[in-house]
């Protein structure tokens, strides 16, 4: 699990992973929003008179936990979802998912600067008996 994101970072429930076929079903070579993909899903769950309600977010972690599996190409833009078995776009997705890591990398580094310098304040504020360590 991921802090802050434990709910979306779970392992699929049951009802996720009844629905996770019929996502990759869905895929193909035509990009479809997690909002198109999750009507759809419940759509195909209310003809069957079956109580199934996936939120986009919930989409979006079966792809995730699809793609973590390595047995779909499954390929994102800002366009949407779609599987794809070219090699030219599955290498554009990995390098697309490096640079996404690497964006939230600098991200993680710069909170990691600001996290020590608060902390860097806080200890000579404290060193100064200015105020109680709250840590």
């Amino acid at each position: 699990m991921i802090e802050n994101f434990s709910k979306h970072t779970q392992p699929l429930t049951e009802l996720e992973q009844m629905a996770a076929p019929l996502v990759v079903d869905l895929l193909n070579d035509t990009p479809k929003t997690a909002a198109v993909l999750a009507k759809a899903v419940n759509d195909y769950y209310e003809q069957r008179h079956e109580p199934a309600r996936l939120s986009e977010v919930t989409v979006r972690k079966i792809i995730s936990k699809l793609r973590h599996t390595g047995a779909h190409g499954i390929c994102s833009s800002s366009d949407g979802f779609w599987q794809s078995t070219s090699i030219g776009e599955i290498q554009s997705q990995i390098t697309s998912l490096t640079q996404r890591a690497q964006a939230i990398q600098a991200t993680r580094d710069g909170m990691q600067k600001y996290y020590d310098s608060l902390v860097n304040k806080t200890l000579m504020r404290y060193a100064a008996n200015q105020i109680k360590l709250d840590f």
